[in-house]
């Protein structure tokens, strides 16, 4: 559940972040990015998602004293070339809203998200070169430290 809480924290920081981003839409429209805790929403094929940020824990580590989570935030895209042949780049849109979000994130105080999670640098930000064109990926990876949750044993007296 902690793993859960976190990523719910990050998604509210996230839409926060993002609130006055209106990024290019399959045809023609302009909108913020939804976001989304785990998994889109829609189906991938649908162009109607896009653009959209998806926050989804990828592994947690659990010792004596704390909990160590990486999570991946996964920004979607879209690139169209217009009639005029300009065009909006999916990747340069990607990496504004990446830049949006490690800026969030560099502005907590301590690093700590909701009084309790530590942000662990460094951020990872990675831009695949396989594109599915008009469509645009970049990933980033952040890890996550809190303490680990105390076991009451309630059937003890």
């Amino acid at each position: 559940m902690t793993e859960i809480l976190l990523c719910r924290a990050l998604c509210d920081l996230i839409r926060e972040a993002i609130k006055d981003l209106a990024l290019p839409c399959p045809g023609g429209d302009v909108a913020v990015p939804e976001v989304f805790n785990g998994f889109l929403k829609f189906p991938q094929q649908e162009v109607e998602g896009f653009p959209f940020v998806v926050v989804r824990p990828m592994a947690s580590t659990t010792d004596e004293n704390s909990v160590s989570v990486e999570v991946a935030i996964s920004i979607g895209a879209y690139y169209e070339l217009q009639d005029d042949g300009s065009c909006v780049d999916g990747y340069e849109e990607s990496m504004n809203v990446c830049s949006r979000i490690r800026q969030a994130l560099f502005d907590l105080p301590n690093c700590c998200l909701d009084d309790q999670y530590i942000l662990d640098l460094p951020i990872r930000i990675e831009v695949s070169e396989e594109q599915a064109h008009p469509y645009w990926q970049v990933d980033m990876t952040t890890k996550w430290t809190f303490r680990k949750p105390d076991v009451v044993n309630w059937s003890e007296p």
